[in-house]
């Protein structure tokens, strides 16, 4: 080999470190925002929300039959009360009385809660918990008969309080 041919195979060398050390920074460049997107975006509060109509509240709610159900969902809020996505896989649900409402999870992350056919009046306590961040919040779901009959619109009404 002579000197030139060393001179390109050792400017070769040298491009390739240059190459991988420029790869290497960039990999852990990467690495380093998406520690901490996760440390700061990580949910560490959970909220119930119920949603009816055109709104929605998270305050506790009344199934009025005729009306037969309601939709509730996750609110989820990182350590500085910013609302943070949620993973739908993560959600449960439990009912602390599932004898007059049942829940069923939907793809999105919610549930819809029904009445029982023929319906019972009674009150449940509904809880929303995502499972990898541990955290959790409680609910009342009140069913109430009556609310005009005769195929009457369906109507949601607010209980103002704090679950016991």
């Amino acid at each position: 080999m002579n000197k030139r041919e060393e001179y390109e195979e050792e400017r070769e060398h040298h491009e390739r470190e240059r190459e991988r050390e420029e790869r290497r920074r960039e990999e852990e460049e990467r690495e380093r925002e998406q520690r901490h997107r996760k440390h700061h975006h990580k949910p560490t509060s959970i909220e119930l929300w119920w949603f009816y109509g055109k709104g929605r509240s998270n305050m506790d709610a009344v199934i009025t039959v005729p009306q037969t159900s309601i939709i509730g969902g996750p609110v989820e809020r990182d350590v500085n009360g910013v609302i943070v996505p949620f993973n739908p896989a993560n959600i449960t649900y439990t009912l602390d009385v599932p004898t007059f409402v049942t829940s069923a999870n939907n793809p999105d992350g919610t549930a819809t809660f029904k009445t029982v056919d023929p319906p019972v009046a009674g009150q449940t306590k509904v809880t929303v918990t995502d499972t990898v961040a541990n955290i959790s919040d409680t609910g009342l779901l009140t069913v109430v008969i009556g609310g005009g009959g005769g195929g009457s619109a369906a109507s949601i009404s607010l209980v103002w309080g704090t679950p016991a």
